[in-house]
């Protein structure tokens, strides 16, 4: 008799190393605290700064290499194919901000990269592709073939990535948030 994982879905993690960090500490999160906010609305588009960009290939290019390295990796090792066109954006939540259930397409590889994060940072939600898998009850809550979704801890210099069609959410935390990402879309 033999148990098969048939439908996986890749998920890497991959922590940024300490010196390329505090380059970014140095670097990068003055940048982000220039940036121009629509006011204290809570909304979560305000906080997404997909338009005024910070060009990290530029300020910090050994970031922008281990996020190739982490890209390489996860082709290698999931035959998913795209082109080598990577979007990216700052997105630096406050107390109250999330940012809703939503995917980001069927092709390509998706994933965030935190800057900055304290221990209020709220989450970030990964859904089962397996629409049936929130329906399911089992005993066992730790059991990963029925798992509605699973929670990743923000980490400063923690990335993640995984396939675009992988529905995600950011989970909103009420007060002394630090949370400052890079989000990201390859072959998008």
């Amino acid at each position: 008799m033999q148990l098969s994982d048939t439908f996986s879905v890749p998920v890497l993690h991959y922590q940024i190393s300490d010196e390329v960090m505090n380059k970014v500490d140095e670097i990068v999160i003055p940048e982000i605290e220039k940036l121009e906010r629509n006011g204290d609305d809570i909304d979560y588009r305000f906080s997404d700064f997909w338009e005024t960009k910070i060009f990290y290939h530029e300020l910090v290019p050994e970031l922008t290499e281990e996020w190739a390295k982490c890209i390489t990796h996860f082709k290698e090792h999931t035959s998913i194919t795209t082109s080598d066109a990577m979007h990216y954006w700052t997105q630096d939540y406050k107390a109250g901000m999330g940012h809703d259930l939503h995917g980001h397409g069927i092709d390509g590889i998706s994933g965030t990269m935190w800057i900055r994060a304290n221990e209020n940072a709220g989450y970030l939600r990964l859904y089962n592709p397996n629409g049936i898998a929130e329906y399911v009850q089992h005993v066992d809550a730790d059991m990963p073939y029925f798992q509605a979704s699973i929670d990743v801890e923000c980490k400063k210099g923690k990335l993640v990535m995984f396939p675009s069609y992988l529905k995600h959410k950011v989970i909103t935390k009420p007060e002394n948030v630090v949370r400052t990402t890079v989000a990201f879309n390859v072959g998008i």
